[in-house]
């Protein structure tokens, strides 16, 4: 019966579970405030919702972001890695150093099954940590990280900036 009423409950409510920083996420962004939320479906399918929160709004690339992503579908690790890469050298081109960046990265990121939440936090640009369903999975300095990782979701030329300007909130 209680499992019954909390997927009741569950169901009712919706999005408004999703609104809760990840607790993970929260010592780095500190107090949280939902900016944005946002579903990417690709060719009709939905592949992930992403929820970005920030201690400040409206958004600003100074402040503390968290930036989580609840997957559809089980993605491997490897096809993750290989987009990242993809999308950060589509945004900003080609530079010398993303073989560095991509081997920084690789720690960070693994296979994710259906429900599975990754959550990538940064308070300053150089720094990001990330965690996947609770547990950590990296916590990195590299120049420019913060933005070169979270521009992916948030740049104004990400691939999908009706996306982007969902999760900024404006």
């Amino acid at each position: 019966m209680r499992k019954t009423l909390a997927l009741l409950l569950a169901l009712l409510a919706g999005p408004a579970f999703a609104q809760q920083v990840p607790p993970d996420a929260a010592r780095i962004v500190s107090p949280a405030q939902l900016l944005g939320q946002a579903r990417f479906t690709w060719l009709g399918i939905h592949i992930y919702d992403a929820n970005l929160w920030s201690n400040a709004a409206p958004f600003a690339w100074s402040s503390p972001l968290a930036l989580q992503l609840t997957y559809a579908m089980g993605i491997d690790g490897d096809d993750l890695l290989d987009t990242t890469m993809k999308e950060i050298t589509r945004i900003e081109g080609a530079s010398a150093d993303l073989p560095q960046l991509k081997q920084v990265l690789a720690k960070c990121m693994g296979t994710v099954a259906e429900g599975d939440s990754y959550t990538a936090a940064s308070a300053s640009a150089d720094r990001l940590t990330m965690w996947l369903n609770g547990t950590q999975t990296c916590d990195v300095t590299y120049p420019g990280v913060k933005q070169r990782f979270l521009g992916i979701w948030l740049a104004d030329n990400s691939r999908s900036p009706d996306l982007s300007r969902q999760l900024r909130g404006s």
